[in-house]
């Protein structure tokens, strides 16, 4: 629909002034002589802005403000005024007047205060937008995006929940994959057991058999007593091994033992221990390069990897960092005890939508919540963000990451991302894409199934 203005001033020259100003800026105008005549335009027309002067016959400026109110309450409406009665101007705002301006006023204040209502409506649709798509689509409230791989993500946590195969969660650090062994755990038979989670990286290699296994008293010096290990206390449960990629090999001998045998030892004890416990593990290193490497052993990473899932990095879902911001904004705001969702200004959604976020959506989480603060609890600006936004340093952080890849999975990676990429941008049309490329239709089938693209899926993207 056009954006149409109405102009309510029993000044005819103010009134025509600015009609003419509106119709210069693309919009549509209509005049009213005094608020009687407006509220008629009001009950036969459909408008997106109003502007009234203050002072007018039969039905002056704050009556017409109040009696369309009552027909119109979301309907944006400017007060126009002289020096004299700012004060009632000020009390048209409180009546629910967007904004007022001052006889005589400047040409491009008109443009300014269109602008930023215009603005500000596109805003509240997109906000309604992202709540909507919320609530759809994941198989937890946690879990946001609409991204066609997140979608893939979430068909297979609903498929594999429900089973006790182990899962292997892939994807760069803070990229959420706790959260996803945390969502197969609440939707497993195993919900009401105890979910455990460790991080592998963290406990050293001494430490880990005796954190995972537990230990007898004894089992080594400062030992005086019995320790049950996660194993155990996640019995009936789910155990999640975060970074399991820097574990030593000694501990994944005997993991091993424990995911095919379903039993284990303690360190120092001279039993097997039964147990019945679902694994769950998670890696930001490529395992199968680990196993290349000699670094991880191999029948632990085909036992792990029985059921994978790959998280793809923030920067390559970017049509989800929209919805993940306002995800964030209302759950802080929910934190604080704001009755209303926090807002955030077009720019700033902007910048943070071209940002590279190396670290992923722990990163937007961080910086989101830094913004929430510096704001006040408002709306959040291109001002409440940091440095490193704005400057998007979007490539150099890629090149980056890929430098620490060998070169042949380096260009594999490159190659990978511009043929979905250039698939997403023909819907799956291969001729399309092919000339596009600049190479033949065949040889782009040959490189699309060596490296697992199907186009259908950008096809059905699409519908």
């Amino acid at each position: 629909m056009p954006k149409k203005v109405l102009i309510v001033d029993d000044d005819e020259a103010v009134r025509e002034l600015l009609i003419d100003v509106v119709k210069d800026l693309g919009f549509e105008a209509v005049g009213a002589e005094d608020g009687e005549d407006g509220l008629s335009w009001i009950e036969t027309e459909t408008f997106s802005v109003v502007f009234s002067d203050l002072k007018m016959p039969n039905v002056d400026g704050m009556e017409f403000l109040r009696r369309l109110r009552e027909k119109e309450p979301g309907l944006p409406v400017v007060m126009i005024t002289a020096f004299g009665t700012v004060e009632t101007a000020v009390e048209a705002m409180t009546l629910g007047a967007s904004d007022f301006i001052l006889k005589p006023f400047p040409v491009q204040q008109i443009k300014v205060i269109l602008d930023r209502i215009f603005r500000a409506r596109e805003m509240e649709k997109e906000n309604v937008r992202l709540r909507k798509l919320l609530k759809m689509g994941s198989p937890d409230p946690s879990l946001v995006g609409e991204d066609l791989r997140m979608k893939e993500v979430y068909q297979l946590i609903e498929k594999v929940a429900p089973t006790d195969a182990t899962v292997l969660i892939e994807g760069e650090s803070g990229t959420g994959k706790e959260l996803v062994a945390r969502t197969i755990h609440k939707k497993s038979g195993r919900q009401g057991e105890r979910f455990v989670s460790i991080n592998c990286a963290a406990v050293t290699e001494t430490l880990i058999e005796s954190e995972i296994f537990g230990h007898e008293a004894g089992a080594f010096t400062g030992s005086t007593g019995k320790k049950l290990g996660l194993i155990e206390v996640a019995e009936e449960g789910t155990l999640f091994l975060d970074e399991i990629a820097d574990t030593p090999p000694p501990f994944q001998a005997k993991l091993l033992r424990a995911i095919q045998e379903k039993e284990f030892m303690r360190v120092g004890g001279t039993r097997t221990i039964g147990v019945n416990t679902r694994f769950l593990a998670a890696t930001n290193k490529p395992l199968k390069r680990e196993v290349e490497a000699g670094r991880f052993r191999e029948d632990l990473f085909y036992r792990l990897n029985v059921f994978p899932i790959v998280i793809p990095p923030l920067r390559e879902r970017r049509a989800d960092i929209p919805l993940l911001v306002r995800h964030f904004m209302e759950t802080f705001a929910k934190r604080e005890g704001l009755k209303e969702p926090l807002d955030i200004d077009a720019g700033a959604m902007d910048l943070l939508s071209k940002y590279a976020w190396p670290g992923n959506i722990r990163e937007l989480q961080n910086i989101v919540e830094r913004a929430f603060i510096l704001s006040g609890g408002g709306r959040i600006a291109p001002d409440h963000l940091p440095q490193e936004v704005h400057t998007k340093r979007q490539r150099s952080s890629e090149l980056t990451r890929l430098v620490d890849l060998p070169f042949r999975e380096a260009k594999a990676e490159l190659e990978t991302r511009y043929l979905r990429q250039l698939l997403a941008e023909y819907q799956g049309n291969v001729s399309r894409a092919a000339q596009h490329a600049g190479i033949g239709r065949g040889t782009l089938h040959e490189k699309l199934n060596k490296l697992g693209i199907d186009p259908a899926r950008y096809r059905e993207a699409e519908d």
